[in-house]
C-alpha cells in the first residue's frame, strides 16, 4: 500500500520518446545509435506491460514553433553559438511539423495520450499535464524518457518539491544514465500555474500525419478532455504493428489437438473489357497492350464459364467450404456463379468491387462501402473479411477497412498465426494469406508446369503439419478458376486434398472460422501475437 492512498490510480510520463533523440536518420539532437536502441527497446517493453495492466501512457513531447522561441532559452541559446558544444543543431530541433516531433513506432500505441508542447526540461511548464492527468483521477505516476539527468530529473523534481516521495526502479538500458522513476502522491499534482502562451494537448496527426492518439482539445473542462480523436490514416506498416518473433509468443492450439487449418480462398473476379486487363496469358503480337483485350479477357472468362464449376464440384464433394475472394460485380455480372457460392455456403470475402489496383480507386472510401453493401445485401450478411485486388492497399486502407466493418484481412503475408494491427477505426486481424502457395505468382508469372502446384503444396503441408505437433498453423491455399480449374490442372488440385486428407487433426476452415477461433483464444496469446 502507498502511504496516504488505499487504491492507486496510476499513469506513466514518457518523456520525448520521440524521433528527433532516438531516430538516427532524422535526430536533430541524437542520442548514440546504440543507446538509442536500447532506450527504444526499454521502453517498447514497460509500455506494453503497462497498457495490459490498464495503465494510461502519456507521450510529453518538445515541439517549438519557430527558432526564435528556442533562442529565447538562454540556455538553448548559449548552445546554438557554441560551435564546439555536440547540441548545437538546437536552433532546428523539434520544430513544429518536423519529423523528429514524432513518437518513436515502437514505444507508441493509438491508446496512448500526447501532450506536445513541452517547451522546457519540467514537462509540467506551460503545459496541460496537469490537467490532464486530473481529469483521470491519477494519484500516481511513473515516469520514463531519454535523459534521466535533465527532462526525468527536472520533472521529477517538480513533483518532489510538492511532497511526492521518490523511488527509482531497476535501470532498464545502459548509457546516458536512462532510468525509470517512480513517484507515489497524494491525490492531484503540482500545477505550475497559466502561461502567456499556453498551448493544447493534439495528437500528433496535426504534427506530422503520421501517428495519432487520444488527446484532448483545449478546453479547461476535464469531461471535454476524455474524447477520442481520429488517428492518421497514413501509418506507415511498422508503425501498425511491433515486430513479434514466432518463437517469443506461447504458443497457439487449435481444438480438439488439431495441428493445421487448411484455409481454401477461391479468386472469383470481373475482368473490364474497356480496361487493360489484370494478367495476361497471351502478350500482344507488338508487345504493346491493346485495347480492348479480347484473348487475355476470354481466357479469364473461361474461368467463370468452365473453371468455378470445376471448384464448386470438388468442394461439394469434399465437403469444404472455402472462402470466397470475390469483386462485388460478381454478384451481379455472373449472378449464377455467386447464387451457387451462397446456396454451397461458402464464406464471402470483400475483394474491392471489381479488379482493379486500389490504388487507381479516386474514391477508395467509397468503393469498399459499395462493394461490402453489395455482398450484403445478396447474401444477407456484411463480410468480415477483405482482400485487396492483387493485395493493394494505401496506407489509409486499413483504416477505411476497419471502418466499413471489416474484422480481418488477407493482404499481410508476413506470420504463419493471425496478428493484429492497430487502425484509428479499431483494431483488425491479419490472417495468414499466401503468395508462396497461389497459382498467379506460380503459373502465370514464374511458369512452372501444372504439377507445380500440387508439389509445393505438400512441401509446404509437410513442414508445417510437423511443426504443429508442438503450435498450430495455418495454410493457406489461393486459387482461381481460369488457372487451377483448367482441365490440365484440376487434378492437380484435387490432388493436394487427396494428399492432407489422410492425416489426422487436419481442419479445413475458410477465414471467418479462423477469425472466430482467434479471437476466442486467451488475451494473452492474442496479446503476444500482436506484439
Amino acid at each position: 500500500m502507498i502511504r496516504g492512498i488505499a487504491q492507486p490510480h496510476p499513469a506513466v510520463i514518457a518523456i520525448d520518446l520521440h524521433r528527433g533523440h532516438l531516430d538516427p536518420e532524422i535526430a536533430t539532437m541524437p542520442l548514440e545509435a546504440g543507446a538509442a536502441a536500447c532506450v527504444v527497446a526499454a521502453n517498447a517493453r514497460f509500455l506494453r506491460w503497462c497498457r495490459a495492466a490498464a495503465i494510461p501512457v502519456f507521450h510529453c513531447v518538445a515541439t517549438y514553433r519557430d527558432a526564435e522561441e528556442i533562442r529565447a532559452n538562454p540556455g538553448w541559446r548559449a548552445r546554438a553559438e557554441d560551435p564546439s558544444d555536440l547540441r548545437n543543431r538546437v536552433l532546428i530541433h523539434n520544430l513544429e511539423g518536423s519529423p523528429g516531433c514524432t513518437i518513436m513506432p515502437g514505444v507508441f500505441d493509438p491508446s496512448d495520450f500526447v501532450i506536445d508542447a513541452k517547451k522546457r526540461y519540467d514537462c509540467f511548464f506551460a503545459t496541460d499535464l496537469d490537467l490532464s492527468l486530473r481529469a483521470h483521477g491519477v494519484d500516481t505516476v511513473l515516469i520514463t524518457g531519454v535523459n534521466t539527468n535533465s527532462c526525468v530529473l527536472a520533472t521529477s523534481a517538480v513533483l518532489r518539491a510538492r511532497d511526492v516521495s521518490r523511488r527509482m526502479l531497476p535501470r532498464l538500458c545502459g548509457r546516458r544514465g536512462f532510468r525509470l522513476r517512480r513517484h507515489h502522491g497524494r491525490p492531484g499534482f503540482p500545477s505550475m500555474g497559466a502561461a502567456p502562451h499556453r498551448h493544447r494537448v493534439r495528437a500528433s496527426a496535426e504534427r506530422r500525419r503520421g501517428h495519432g492518439a487520444r488527446t484532448f482539445p483545449q478546453n479547461p473542462e476535464p469531461q471535454a478532455r476524455l474524447k477520442e480523436p481520429s488517428m492518421p490514416s497514413h501509418m506507415i506498416p511498422r508503425e501498425r504493428c511491433d515486430y513479434s518473433a514466432i518463437v517469443d509468443r506461447p504458443p497457439l492450439k487449435l481444438p480438439g489437438g488439431a495441428r493445421l487449418a487448411l484455409w481454401t480462398i477461391v479468386n472469383y473476379e470481373v475482368w473490364d473489357i474497356s480496361r487493360p486487363m489484370a494478367r495476361q496469358v497471351l502478350p500482344a503480337p507488338t508487345g504493346v497492350p491493346l485495347l480492348p483485350d479480347v484473348p487475355n479477357w476470354s481466357w479469364h472468362e473461361y474461368g467463370m464459364r468452365v473453371g468455378a464449376w470445376r471448384f464448386f464440384e470438388l468442394y461439394a464433394r469434399l465437403g469444404i467450404r472455402p472462402t470466397l475472394a470475390t469483386n462485388a460485380r460478381v454478384c451481379e455480372d455472373y449472378p449464377r456463379v455467386a447464387e451457387q457460392a451462397k446456396r454451397d455456403g461458402w464464406e464471402f470475402m470483400g475483394h474491392a468491387y471489381d479488379q482493379l489496383p486500389i490504388h487507381k480507386h479516386d474514391d477508395q472510401a467509397g468503393m469498399i462501402n459499395h462493394s461490402m453493401d453489395i455482398l450484403e445485401r445478396f447474401t444477407g450478411k456484411r463480410p468480415v473479411g477483405w482482400l485487396g485486388p492483387g493485395l493493394t492497399q494505401t496506407y489509409e486502407t486499413p483504416e477505411l477497412l476497419a471502418a466499413a466493418g471489416v474484422k480481418y484481412i488477407g493482404d499481410w503475408v508476413f506470420d504463419d498465426e493471425p496478428t493484429v494491427i492497430r487502425t484509428a477505426n479499431g483494431p483488425l486481424v491479419t490472417l495468414p494469406y499466401s503468395v508462396e502457395l497461389n497459382d498467379i505468382p506460380m503459373m502465370i508469372v514464374q511458369h512452372h508446369e501444372s504439377e507445380y502446384l500440387m508439389k509445393r503444396a505438400i512441401d509446404q503441408f509437410d513442414r508445417l503439419y510437423a511443426e504443429g505437433r508442438h503450435r498450430a498453423k495455418i495454410m493457406a491455399l489461393a486459387i482461381h478458376p481460369y488457372i487451377s480449374g483448367q482441365p490440365h490442372r484440376i487434378k492437380y488440385l484435387e490432388a493436394i486434398y487427396d494428399y492432407v486428407n489422410r492425416f489426422e487433426g487436419v481442419l479445413h476452415w475458410n477465414g471467418a472460422e479462423i477469425l472466430d477461433w482467434y479471437l476466442a483464444l486467451p488475451l494473452q496469446a492474442k496479446m503476444k501475437a500482436a506484439e
